[in-house]
C-alpha cells in the first residue's frame, strides 16, 4: 500500500532505535514506525517477517512500507504498560485470556518456521475488543528462520532463553523453544511473581544465566509459586531446550487445567460481569451509578468467585467495588 495521503499526529512511542507515529488517512488509523538510528536492513528484516506472517490473528499486520519507514495496524496500548496500570493483580480468567493469545501468536509464528526472539511484554500489543483485549506480537526485527544461525542474540534480557547466553554464538541456532521459554517469563509478569520477577531483572549476562539455572531448580521444589500457574511455568522453564512443550500443546494442557480449576472461566456470565463492571464505571462517572447498583454488582461478583473456590479473587473484587463508590 502507498504512504501517500497518511498523516502524521502524535508521536506515541519512542525506542532505541526508532520513532512511532499515529497516522491517519481519510477515516482510517496507523502506526507508522520511523527508523531513527541503527540500519535500514534491520526494518527490512522486520518486514521480510511480517510478509511471511500476512493474515495471522495474533501478529501485528503490515499495512505499507518504504525504506526507513513502516505502517501497521495501530493498537492501543502494550501488556508493559497494562500491566503498570493494573492497581490489583489480574483475575485467573484474565491472566490466561491474555497467555493463551500470546501462545497462539507463537503458534502462528512457528508454524510458518519462524522464530520470534524478542518475546517481552512490551512486545505483545493489546487492542480492545468489546469488553476484553486481543493480543498481537510485534517487533519482529529479530525473527529468523528456524535452523538459522544467530551469531548476535538479540532477544532482551531478562527474557532471553538460557541457551541464547551461550558465549560461542556460532553454536546457536534459531530454535522454536527459545521463544517458549520468554513466554513462560511473560507469564511470571502476568501473575506478578514477586520473587521471580526480581531475580531475573538485573545482573550482567554471566549472572542471568546463573539466575536461570537457579529459578528452574526452586520451581522444581515448589518454591515461589504454589497453585494455578505451577504447571505452565514447569512447562516453559526448563533448562533443556527440547523438554519444553510447543505453543499448541501448551494452549491444549494449560488451557484444560486452567478451565478445570476454574469452570466458569468461558462462560457468558463471567464476560458480562467485566461489561457490567465497565458499564457501572461510565455510570459512575456520568453521576449516575447509585451506592446500590455498587453493591448488588459486588454481591455478584463474590458469589462468582466462591463459585469458583477462589478466594484469591476477593480482593480484586473489595477494590472494585472501592472504585465504584469513590
Amino acid at each position: 500500500e502507498s504512504f501517500l495521503d497518511w498523516e502524521c499526529c502524535q508521536i506515541i512511542g519512542r525506542g532505541t532505535l526508532s520513532t512511532v507515529w499515529r497516522v491517519k488517512r481519510e477515516e482510517r488509523l496507523g502506526a507508522l514506525k520511523e527508523l531513527t538510528s541503527g540500519r535500514s536492513c534491520d526494518l527490512e528484516a522486520e518486514v521480510w517477517a511480517l510478509q511471511q506472517l500476512g493474515g495471522a490473528r495474533h501478529v501485528i499486520q503490515l499495512v505499507a512500507y518504504c525504506p526507513g519507514q513502516i505502517i501497521l495496524q495501530l493498537c492501543d496500548t502494550n501488556l508493559q504498560q497494562y500491566l503498570e496500570r493494573q492497581v490489583t493483580g489480574l483475575l485467573p480468567s484474565e491472566v490466561w485470556h491474555l497467555w493463551q493469545q500470546v501462545l497462539a501468536g507463537l503458534g502462528e509464528i512457528h508454524r510458518r518456521n519462524l522464530v520470534h526472539l524478542d518475546v517481552k511484554p512490551a512486545n505483545v500489543l493489546l487492542s480492545k475488543s468489546g469488553h476484553s483485549w486481543r493480543t498481537y506480537l510485534t517487533n519482529l526485527g529479530s525473527a529468523e528462520r528456524v535452523g538459522a544461525k544467530i551469531l548476535c542474540p538479540k532477544a532482551s534480557l531478562p527474557w532471553r532463553a538460557p541457551e541464547l547466553y551461550c558465549l560461542q554464538h556460532d553454536s546457536i541456532t534459531a530454535a522454536t523453544p527459545a521463544d517458549i521459554w520468554s513466554a513462560g517469563l511473560v507469564l511470571v509478569d502476568l501473575i506478578r511473581a514477586p520473587e521471580l520477577c526480581g531475580l531475573l531483572r538485573v545482573g550482567t549476562t554471566r549472572e542471568l544465566y546463573a539466575a536461570s539455572c537457579l529459578l528452574v531448580t526452586e520451581l522444581r521444589h515448589g518454591r515461589f509459586i504454589d497453585g494455578l500457574c505451577d504447571g505452565p511455568l514447569h512447562r516453559c522453564l526448563r533448562l533443556r531446550p527440547e523438554k519444553r512443550e510447543c505453543a499448541e500443546e501448551l494452549v491444549r494442557t494449560v488451557g484444560a487445567d486452567w478451565t478445570q480449576r476454574y469452570p466458569r472461566l468461558a462462560s457468558t456470565k463471567e464476560s458480562s460481569f467485566t461489561g457490567d463492571i465497565s458499564k457501572c464505571r461510565a455510570r459512575q462517572d456520568s453521576g449516575a451509578a447509585t451506592e446500590d447498583e455498587a453493591l448488588q454488582l459486588t454481591q455478584r461478583l463474590v458469589a462468582s468467585c466462591e463459585a469458583r473456590g477462589s478466594r484469591e479473587d476477593l480482593s480484586r473484587v473489595e477494590h472494585t467495588y472501592a472504585r465504584l463508590r469513590n
